[in-house]
């Protein structure tokens, strides 16, 4: 069994590691489990990966595990990927996610409405190296804003949907978006890669 450090304390993304790796002898904890205090880690870094190491980087000192810890954002296409790397922040600085989604639907305007969702996942203190993954899950923008949101929804989910399907993220089941999504991918990437060196 390894044992692992899901540098965070987003309770969403912790149940979702969880559930995608329930099949491998891998126990996910997260900082909480380990009575760990979250760092406020600064993202400046320029890309994804920059900040999904600083994040995991952070906590180094503070558990004896290996450590993982990720950074993922929405991508548009025909926006020049945005909002991208700063995903989260361009929602906060916007007021909240549903007016984010209300100014990407103005920007949007008679343009493609391609996306991706991509995330770059960090594995440090394991076997001495420093490792990345990632994993994307493509579709596209839907045509009309919902007037309401489920008020449970994640990020950016209830304006994506994903290729060969005609419903959001958010009205996915768990196990169906678990499958298919940009974080499943990664960690598949990171599963491989484990099992490349019989680690289990």
């Amino acid at each position: 069994m390894i044992e692992i450090l899901f540098a965070t304390k987003n309770q969403h993304k912790i149940d979702e590691v969880k559930l995608i790796l329930k099949n491998y002898p891998i126990k996910i904890y997260s900082l909480l489990d380990l009575n760990i205090d979250e760092i406020d880690v600064k993202e400046d870094g320029a890309t994804y990966i920059e900040n999904a190491f600083k994040k995991a980087r952070s906590y180094q000192k503070l558990a004896n595990l290996p450590i993982i810890s990720d950074d993922s954002g929405l991508e548009i296409l025909s926006l020049n990927n945005m909002p991208g790397l700063k995903s989260a922040r361009y929602a906060k600085e916007c007021g909240s996610y549903y007016e984010a989604f209300q100014n990407i639907f103005k920007l949007l305007d008679n343009k493609d409405r391609s996306a991706r969702f991509v995330c770059h996942l960090s594995l440090v203190n394991f076997n001495n190296k420093d490792l990345a993954f990632y994993g994307q899950c493509n579709g596209k923008i839907i045509d009309v804003l919902p007037s309401k949101i489920n008020k449970d929804a994640f990020g950016y989910d209830p304006i994506f949907v994903p290729d060969q399907y005609d419903i959001t993220f958010d009205k996915l089941s768990k196990d169906e978006k678990n499958n298919i999504s940009h974080r499943h991918n990664a960690l598949m990437e990171m599963i491989k890669y484990l099992i490349s060196i019989k680690a289990f």
